[in-house]
């Protein structure tokens, strides 16, 4: 029986994009063993997560910064 050889784990940059405006929000770490279109999602609803709490800190419902 042949060998299989490893799969990679493979770490990639998310770059956030809308219109003219980019930011680096993180990475990724894709285990090429699993599906990678659960991973992504994960990978989003986590970006999600942690943007629903820094606004949330940073502004009251008033609009007034905190």
């Amino acid at each position: 029986m042949a060998a299989t050889p490893p799969f990679p784990t493979l770490r990639l940059p998310i770059r956030l994009t809308i219109g003219d405006y980019s930011a680096d929000v993180g990475t990724i770490t894709i285990n090429a063993r699993e599906q990678i279109a659960p991973q992504i999602a994960d990978a989003l609803r986590a970006a999600a997560d942690a943007y629903e709490r820094v606004t949330a800190e940073e502004v009251s419902p008033d609009a007034a910064a905190r």
